[in-house]
């Protein structure tokens, strides 16, 4: 199969992500897949993201006997072409039956048996929700399928569950056994080291020298926006939180909406060199109204510390401001 041809007439291509890396599209047909293209990353990058791609060829073709995960159609050394897995991310099926994170190791393991580690699955967005509940893996760029498996492999191995579990930590806390919560207490040292070190010259490159930054939970602007998220991608469709107060079921809310007037509100503004500026436009901000005061900065204190769903060190990046309106409409 030539990757590299136009899909044919009865398909149509749609971009579902562009960076340093090149361009993600979904091949819309019979039989829809996804094609990585690293001809369209910048010259500087293009090295590193035909690398990333060719790990990414080779765990999934290890992988071609383990369920739920892409099948690796087509690899030329720039193209990959894969198969397209449908799903929700987990960052938004938000799932919290015990079975998926059980089926979630289960799969894992599956995955360390056919030889490969994937060591990104801290990243929520790498997990899938499938149609019929079960957990799916996207997004092989960093996984690792060597010609033989050593300490190094269970090393990464044990990692791999231990993200899974974190995620399970996080959706169904009261079902982790004793045995998972000391795992999740033990971090492996190559965890430590790049908690120590790395990871800080990771977030300079990618956040200040590159200006973008990847997802590795629930988001940073998730209590602020409506993304559409097409399983397999990052591509979105922002919208602020009158749209979600306006698409929610009441049946789904976790507390009822004021019926009073509200009067009193915050500003949410970005920074001036905040990257989300290119996704919302240069005056984006956004109203968040409440019926007390004391609601309102009750909120903003909340705004303003650690989030919980955040990794160690990282801080939510609005500008605040307080605002009052007369009428409280």
């Amino acid at each position: 199969m030539d990757s590299t041809a136009p899909p044919p007439a009865h398909r149509h291509e749609e971009v579902l992500k562009r960076d340093l890396f090149g361009t993600v599209s979904r091949i819309h047909g019979p039989t829809p897949c996804v094609r990585r293209d690293t001809r369209t990353a910048p010259w500087w990058t293009r090295g590193l993201a035909r690398w990333l791609a060719r790990r990414e060829a080779r765990a999934l073709a290890a992988a071609h006997t383990v369920p739920d995960v892409p099948r690796l159609l087509s690899w030329d050394g720039r193209v990959l072409l894969r198969s397209w897995l449908d799903g929700r991310p987990m960052h938004h099926a938000r799932p919290a039956d015990p079975a998926y994170f059980r089926a979630a190791l289960v799969l894992v393991r599956r995955l360390h048996a056919a030889g490969v580690v994937h060591n990104d699955l801290a990243k929520e967005p790498n997990w899938l929700v499938l149609p019929d509940g079960r957990p799916g893996l996207i997004d092989f760029q960093l996984a690792w399928a060597p010609r033989r498996r050593g300490a190094l492999f269970r090393l990464l191995g044990r990692e791999d569950l231990r993200h899974a579990l974190k995620h399970k930590r996080w959706y169904c806390a009261g079902a982790l056994s004793s045995r998972q919560r000391a795992i999740l207490a033990r971090r492996a040292w190559p965890s430590r080291l790049w908690m120590a070190s790395g990871k800080k010259v990771y977030l300079f490159v990618t956040r200040r020298l590159l200006g973008w930054a990847d997802r590795e939970g629930a988001g940073d602007r998730a209590a602020l926006a409506s993304a559409s998220i097409t399983a397999n991608n990052v591509s979105l469709t922002l919208a602020g939180p009158a749209a979600m107060t306006d698409t929610c079921h009441e049946h789904n809310r976790s507390r009822p909406v004021p019926t009073g007037p509200r009067t009193w509100g915050l500003r949410l503004s970005l920074p001036g060199q905040d990257p989300m500026r290119r996704l919302l436009g240069e005056d984006w901000q956004e109203y968040q109204w409440f019926a007390s005061e004391r609601a309102r900065e009750a909120k903003l204190a909340q705004l303003e510390r650690q989030f919980v769903h955040y990794r160690q060190g990282d801080v939510p990046s609005f500008v605040l401001e307080r605002v009052n309106r007369p009428d409280g409409h």
